[in-house]
C-alpha cells in the first residue's frame, strides 16, 4: 500500500471516530487527509472501499508485528503482548474513547464482515509462530500451534468485546497470559 492511500485511511478512522461511520461522507474524509475529493476517489471507489482499505491497513500493521517478533527470537510472553495490544488494546480504546464508537463497530461488522472474518484469519495464522518452539509442551495437553493460536485470538478478540472497562481487559488478558504460560511451563 502506498503512502498516499496510508494517508487517506489513517484520516479516515480520524473522521470515522469523529463522526461515526454513517455520517461520515468522502468530502469529510478528503478534507482530513488534505487531498482533492477526485484524489480520494482515484485512490477508492467509495467509503465503504475506504473502511475495507483501513482494516486491510490495520491487519498488514498486525501481522507484521507478530511476525516481527517471532522471527526476531522474541519470548513468548512480549509475543503475546503484542497480540493484546493490536487485537484488544488498540481496537478496544478506539471503540470505548470516541463518541462514536459503538457505530463505528456496527459499521464496521456490517459493511465489512468478510473482510474483519479474514483479519482474524491471518492474525491466527501470525499468531501460529508465537507457538511452534512450544509445539511439544503444546502436544502434552493435547494442543498444536494452530490450535493455541485459534483459541489466543478468539479469546483476545472477545475479551475486548466483553470487557467492562480498561482495567478489567487489563485482568482478563493477564489472566490469559498467565494460564497460556503455565501450560507451556512458563509460568
Amino acid at each position: 500500500m502506498q503512502d498516499k492511500e496510508k494517508n487517506i485511511l489513517g484520516a479516515a478512522v480520524n473522521v470515522f471516530t469523529k463522526y461515526g461511520v454513517k455520517r461520515s461522507t468522502m468530502h469529510d474524509i478528503a478534507e482530513e487527509a488534505g487531498i482533492a475529493r477526485q484524489t480520494l476517489y482515484n485512490s477508492f471507489q467509495n467509503k465503504d472501499a475506504v473502511m475495507l482499505g483501513a482494516i486491510q491497513l490495520y491487519t498488514e500493521e498486525t501481522v507484521y508485528a507478530i511476525q516481527s517478533h517471532c522471527e526476531g527470537d522474541g519470548s513468548l510472553s512480549d509475543g503475546l503482548d503484542i497480540v493484546f495490544e493490536h487485537v484488544a488494546y488498540k481496537p478496544y480504546e478506539l471503540i470505548r474513547n470516541t463518541p462514536h464508537g459503538q457505530d463505528l463497530l456496527e459499521g464496521f461488522n456490517t459493511l465489512a464482515k468478510e473482510q474483519l472474518d479474514n483479519s482474524y484469519a491471518q492474525f491466527r495464522k501470525a499468531a501460529e509462530g508465537l507457538y511452534i518452539a512450544h509445539a511439544d509442551p503444546l502436544a502434552a495437553i493435547g494442543m498444536t500451534p494452530e490450535k493455541m493460536a485459534d483459541y489466543t485470538i478468539t479469546s483476545v478478540s472477545g475479551f475486548k468485546h466483553l470487557a467492562n472497562d480498561r482495567d478489567h481487559l487489563v485482568g482478563l488478558l493477564g489472566s490469559f497470559k498467565t494460564m497460556t504460560l503455565s501450560m507451556i511451563g512458563q509460568s
